[in-house]
C-alpha cells in the first residue's frame, strides 16, 4: 500500500511572521539550554505540555524545510510492503496584520521544489493569498514546476469566494490542480479586524459584527462558503480540511438542533456532510482533528459506513502542528490504521487521496 498522508507542513519558523510569536519566546526556544532546562524543571512525562511545545519550536527550528521534511518521512514506512507520500503545504502569513516575515514565500516554494524534485515522496502544493499580487501568474508558474494543487487559508482574512479567486479556480479545474482549504475553527487567523474587513459583505448573507479577532476568522472559514463554488466549478476537487475540527466535532455529539434552526447553528461537521452528499467534487480530511482526541475514532468509523462519505474523506495528520497535542505522530497514525482496518485504511490512505490527486 501507498499511504498518502494529505495534510502537512514543512514551513519553519522563518516562515512566520515576526510578531506572530512574542519576540521573548521566539529568543527562548531558540535556546538549547533553556530547552534543556524547562524539561528538567517541569520533569513531566512525555508529551506533556512543555514538552509538547519544546517539541513543536524545536522542529520549527530545525533550519530548512528539507529537514522538517526528514523528520516527518521517518515516522511513516518506506519499506517493501508499505510506502508513504506527503502533500506538503506551505503557508502564505503576510497578510494575516501580524508584521514582516524572515523568508519570502518565493523562496519557501522554490526550497520546497527542490525538495521535491529529489524527493518524489514530497507532493508539494502552492501557497494562494487572493491579495498577493501577482497570484494567478504564481500558480501557473509553480504548476509548471510540478506543484500538484492548491493550499487556501481563509482565517488569514479572505473569503474563499473572493472574486480574485475566480481565475485561479478556472485554472485549477482544467489542469486537474486540486484545493485544499483550511476548514476548522482556530489555528492561524487574522492579529486584528480592520474597518474594510466589517464593511465586505457576507457570502452567505449573514451578519457582519466587530468581535475578537480569532473568531472573526471563522466567517471565513465556514464550509457553507464553499457550497456555490462546488456549484460553479463542479470539476474543481476541494478538501475542506480537518472535517470541521475538534470543537465542531464535539458540539456534534453533544448538542441537538432542530428543524427550522438556522443554518449557523449547526455543528461544521455536520455542513461538510452535508456538502459532500449534494456535491461529488467535496472531499474532507481527518488531520489534526482525529489526532486530538482518540474518542472521535468511533464516530469516524459510523461515518464511514456511508459509501458518498467513505469515498471522500483523506488520511492526513497535520504534521507538525500536532507536536502540540499528547498523540504522537506514528503511534496515532498507527492507532486510526487498527481501529479502521486493513480496507477502510487503504480506502482513505490510498484509494481516495489518488482521486482526489488525479492519479489513475
Amino acid at each position: 500500500m501507498i499511504i498518502y498522508n494529505c495534510h502537512t507542513h514543512t514551513f519553519t519558523i522563518d516562515h512566520v511572521p515576526r510578531k506572530f510569536i512574542p519576540r521573548i519566546a521566539t529568543w527562548l526556544v531558540k535556546k538549547k539550554g533553556v530547552r534543556r532546562f524547562a524539561r528538567r524543571l517541569f520533569p513531566f512525562t512525555d508529551r506533556d505540555l512543555i514538552d509538547r511545545y519544546i517539541n513543536f519550536f524545536e522542529v520549527s527550528l530545525l533550519g530548512s524545510q528539507a529537514e522538517v521534511f526528514k523528520k516527518l518521512k521517518g515516522y511513516y514506512p518506506q519499506g517493501a510492503t508499505d510506502q508513504s507520500k506527503f502533500i506538503v503545504l506551505p503557508m502564505d502569513m503576510a497578510f494575516m496584520l501580524a508584521s514582516k516575515i524572515p523568508v519570502s514565500l518565493e523562496q519557501q516554494h522554490q526550497e520546497l521544489a527542490q525538495i521535491a524534485a529529489t524527493d518524489n515522496t514530497c507532493i508539494p502544493f502552492i501557497g494562494v493569498d487572493p491579495r498577493r499580487e501577482g497570484i494567478f501568474e504564481i500558480v501557473r508558474k509553480l504548476h509548471a514546476q510540478q506543484f500538484k494543487g492548491i493550499k487556501l487559508y481563509p482565517p488569514m482574512g479572505y473569503y474563499p469566494n473572493d472574486a480574485r479567486l475566480t481565475s485561479i479556480y478556472a485554472y485549477a479545474e482544467e489542469n486537474n490542480l486540486p484545493i485544499m482549504a483550511h476548514c476548522s475553527r482556530g489555528g492561524v487567523s487574522i492579529k486584528k479586524v480592520t474597518e474594510a474587513m466589517l464593511q465586505e459583505p457576507n457570502p452567505l448573507g449573514r451578519p457582519v459584527v466587530k468581535m475578537k479577532a480569532k473568531h472573526f476568522s471563522n466567517i471565513y472559514t465556514d464550509p457553507a462558503n464553499y457550497d456555490p463554488i462546488a456549484t460553479d466549478y463542479p470539476n474543481l476537487t476541494i478538501c475542506l480540511a480537518h472535517f470541521g475540527g475538534d470543537t465542531e466535532w464535539d458540539k456534534y455529539l453533544a448538542h441537538s438542533w432542530h428543524l427550522g434552526d438556522p443554518e449557523e447553528n449547526k455543528s461544521w461537521l455536520s455542513v461538510i456532510l452535508d456538502l459532500i452528499q449534494k456535491h461529488d467534487n467535496i472531499y474532507t480530511d481527518i488531520s489534526s482533528t482525529l489526532f486530538q482526541k482518540e474518542r472521535y475514532m468511533d464516530l469516524l468509523l459510523v461515518l464511514l459506513e456511508n459509501k458518498k462519505v467513505r469515498e471522500r474523506v483523506l488520511f492526513g495528520s497535520d504534521y507538525y502542528m500536532m507536536e502540540r497535542v499528547k498523540s504522537k505522530e506514528r503511534e496515532m497514525s498507527i492507532k486510526i490504521r487498527s481501529r479502521l482496518g486493513s480496507a477502510l485504511f487503504k480506502q482513505i490512505a490510498e484509494t481516495n487521496p489518488k482521486r482526489y490527486l488525479g492519479i489513475q
